[in-house]
């Protein structure tokens, strides 16, 4: 197959004439292969990601069948990062993809991140998003966060490898709270694959340098309004995880 072919249309926007090649040359690491992290990183493949860690620790059940796409309904019992590695590698033959069928800690964050240098949370749980935000944080790695509840979505880039950002804008628990807690709420298939499609978009984004103009920003999708709205992310000084920044060791 001639690859110049499959990236014609890609490359046929001027930002993104070399995005191929970028993202060729850099491993991303995704926690969820859900409703977010499933279409996502079948789009990032599709853009050229070829190189991704993904971890997710469940399986695959009847009501994840209306909003997480890669799956079918003889995927049920199966676990999730199998059946998601396996849609990968379908779209394209090169992708080396590694997958980690357990959660994400302190133990096994190093290897989880190894060659990356960017993260997406695409988690369905508060406990976990804090832990990422920390251990990024702590570890100077770049955080896409993105999170969808009912009609409400929210989006934001930490750029942690910056300390100038930190100082100014925090981290995602400035954000939430360290005491934050979710409730299971409803959601629907389109409005998680519109979310999934615009994490794609920016992580494309951060590899081809399109993205001062976000940094420092928070996107608010209002599904039964049809807005995006963006607000400014600003640094707690009580914040546990970044209040005072400190060199990593």
């Amino acid at each position: 197959m001639n690859n110049t072919n499959r990236y014609a249309r890609q490359q046929m926007i001027p930002e993104y004439q070399d995005l191929d090649k970028r993202l060729k040359q850099n491993r991303i690491a995704i926690v969820g292969s859900g409703g977010l992290g499933g279409l996502c990183s079948y789009l990032l493949v599709g853009a050229g990601a070829l190189n991704i860690n993904i971890a997710d620790y469940d399986t695959i059940d009847e009501t994840n069948l209306h909003r997480q796409i890669l799956y079918r309904e003889k995927d049920i019992g199966e676990t999730k990062i199998n059946c998601c590695k396996r849609e990968l590698v379908e779209l394209d033959k090169r992708a080396n993809i590694n997958t980690f069928a357990e959660k994400i800690t302190k133990a096994n964050f190093q290897k989880f991140t190894e060659g990356c240098r960017l993260v997406l949370d695409l988690s369905d749980n508060i406990e976990t998003r804090l832990s990422l935000n920390s251990l990024c944080f702590a570890n100077r790695i770049d955080l896409i966060h993105a999170s969808v509840t009912a009609e409400t979505a929210l989006l934001a880039y930490f750029k942690f490898s910056d300390s100038k950002f930190i100082d100014e804008y925090g981290c995602y628990e400035c954000l939430a709270g360290e005491n934050a807690t979710t409730a299971k709420k409803g959601i629907t298939g389109p409005f998680a694959s519109a979310v999934s499609a615009f994490v794609a978009n920016l992580t494309m984004q951060v590899f081809t340098d399109r993205i001062t103009e976000k940094l420092g920003k928070i996107y608010l999708f209002d599904l039964n309004r049809f807005s995006i709205k963006s607000f400014s992310l600003k640094k707690s000084p009580l914040c546990k995880c970044c209040g005072t920044t400190k060199e990593v060791s």
